[in-house]
């Protein structure tokens, strides 16, 4: 406890006495103790103010206006904050900003993972990406695959709603159709096909390239095994089917073709 000086001799309390070395000039002195120990002064209660700072309980505050308060340490030295909680304001002048534990206070950075909504697929690699589940959706143009790519399904692969659409051939089996989409199916017209006889139609369609492969099948409405269903002359913007009869009779049937398109490169 401090002792009460009051009517007692400075030859008798010269320990219980501070000094400042130099005098009372505006610079920063040691404060020393009777016995000539540099000591430190303890306010106990209430505040105290230094220049544009003050301390008042647990609380450093600016005495000016919007005053700033700056921690700046000498030389290599950090400043150390054991914990800390930022509400409001910004974090500025610094190019990389480290936040340990992913700044969720787990012990990996799963915990950020976590708070952003990111999956698994965060932390893959760009040349060795897997998808386990859900579905690839977007811009049939915007998708584009390079070197080599190898995709292991365990949910549907292939174009969503939107991606496809219908046409039936009017006239006979050779009229053509056109429908521009990636995918769809074309109904052909139910006009008879000779036996043994094969015949040809044009699809006319904006999504082809010359170098995409066009995969196609018949999917019902046909007599079974009773016919041969190829593609060929692929180019810019159509493609040929052809339909040949492999039975021993003629047949008129309104079969449906199911196509979808491949896109691909010559480089």
């Amino acid at each position: 406890m401090p002792a009460n000086l009051t009517g007692s001799l400075p030859k008798d309390t010269f320990d219980e006495l501070l000094h400042v070395v130099d005098g009372p000039e505006a610079t920063e002195k040691t404060v020393y103790s009777g016995t000539g120990v540099a000591t430190a002064l303890k306010v106990g209660t209430g505040s105290a103010s230094v220049d544009n700072l003050k301390l008042d309980g647990n609380t450093i505050s600016s005495t000016d206006t919007n005053g700033n308060i700056v921690l700046d340490p000498n030389g290599s030295g950090t400043v150390n904050i054991d914990a800390a909680a930022i509400t409001g304001g910004s974090v500025t002048g610094i190019t990389d900003l480290a936040v340990a534990d992913g700044g969720t206070g787990a012990s990996t950075a799963g915990g950020a993972r976590t708070n952003l909504g990111l999956g698994s697929i965060a932390t893959q690699d760009s040349n060795n990406v897997t998808i386990t589940g859900g579905s690839i959706t977007g811009s049939y143009s915007g998708l584009t695959l390079l070197s080599s790519v190898s995709v292991v399904a365990t949910s549907n692969i292939g174009y969503t709603t939107g991606g496809g659409g219908t046409v039936t051939q009017a006239t006979n089996k050779s009229t053509g159709v056109t429908l521009n989409k990636p995918s769809g199916q074309i109904t052909m017209n139910n006009a008879s096909l000779g036996a043994a006889t094969s015949v040809s139609f044009t699809l006319t369609n904006s999504f082809i390239t010359a170098t995409d492969v066009i995969i196609a099948n018949i999917a019902s409405a046909a007599t079974t095994n009773a016919y041969t269903l190829t593609v060929d002359a692929v180019a810019s913007g159509s493609c040929r089917f052809h339909l040949r009869n492999e039975t021993l009779g003629a047949l008129g049937e309104a079969l449906v073709i199911n196509f979808a398109m491949l896109k691909a490169v010559s480089s």
